[in-house]
């Protein structure tokens, strides 16, 4: 149900972005809401120490509330940006350039990628999965030559080289990810988070190409996947997910 409910209301902020002539404001707005209530699940949890988590289930907690409230702290700013200056309707990369404080909320967002990934190796770490060097290699590198291949396919068709960075950052996290799914109940985790991930490959193109990126329909899918990808975090940490091989974990606690 929750599910149904989330894509009507994505479905009525896309409307809302089309029509009120505000769509950037929409936009950070909606997506400060949703990654404060990522950080607030992960930082929540981390603050509610129960005393079951292992050593590593808490520093995932502590990094994906970091992540997402740093990135929520950046959405801020930009609002903060677009109410001041009513003149811009969009924040492209030549506003970024002139701003100081678009400067800093870029900055600061990048921070988060170093959360996330610190996020996810913790995460990682605490399945112990029971696999081999071969056939972890070889889903890393699956994943991350998927994620960067795919990069280099869309700076080759909008000439955009700013995409190989993301293809690099964002392409170890889903080589990580890929690792991580290798773990059995970890698998609807791993593909919304890849979904999450592909929207960011989506709007690199789409401003390669000059197509509509605020108001595009990227937005409401971008919105459901973090809505979803939050829920499904909550869920790990509120059925004690975190336990499924606790005794592995607790058996290398003393190096976490």
């Amino acid at each position: 149900m929750h599910v149904l409910i989330a894509i009507a209301v994505a479905g009525g902020l896309y409307i809302a972005l089309n029509i009120t002539g505000i769509p950037s404001r929409i936009d950070l707005i909606v997506e400060a809401l949703l990654f404060s209530f990522a950080g607030t699940v992960g930082l929540g949890a981390y603050l509610r120490k129960s005393g079951r988590e292992t050593r590593r289930f808490r520093k995932f907690e502590l990094f994906y509330g970091l992540t997402y409230s740093v990135v929520a702290i950046s959405s801020l700013l930009g609002i903060f940006f677009l109410f001041t200056h009513p003149q811009v309707h969009e924040i492209g990369i030549a506003t970024v350039e002139g701003s100081p404080l678009l400067q800093a909320m870029a900055g600061i967002k990048s921070l988060s990628f170093v959360c996330m990934f610190a996020a996810w190796f913790y995460f990682y770490r605490n399945l112990q999965i029971q696999a081999g060097i071969l056939k972890k290699t070889i889903a890393f590198l699956t994943g991350f030559g998927g994620y960067f291949g795919s990069s280099l396919i869309i700076m080759s068709i909008t000439g955009d080289s700013t995409i190989l960075s993301l293809g690099l950052i964002v392409g170890a996290a889903i080589g990580l990810f890929a690792m991580i799914a290798l773990h059995p109940s970890t698998r609807y985790l791993s593909a919304i988070f890849l979904l999450f991930s592909v929207v960011h490959l989506w709007e690199f193109y789409l401003m390669g190409v000059g197509a509509p990126l605020v108001t595009g329909l990227n937005n409401p899918v971008y919105w459901l996947l973090i809505y979803l990808y939050t829920v499904e975090v909550r869920r790990w940490i509120r059925d004690k997910q975190y336990s499924l091989d606790s005794a592995a974990s607790e058996r290398f606690e003393q190096v976490a």
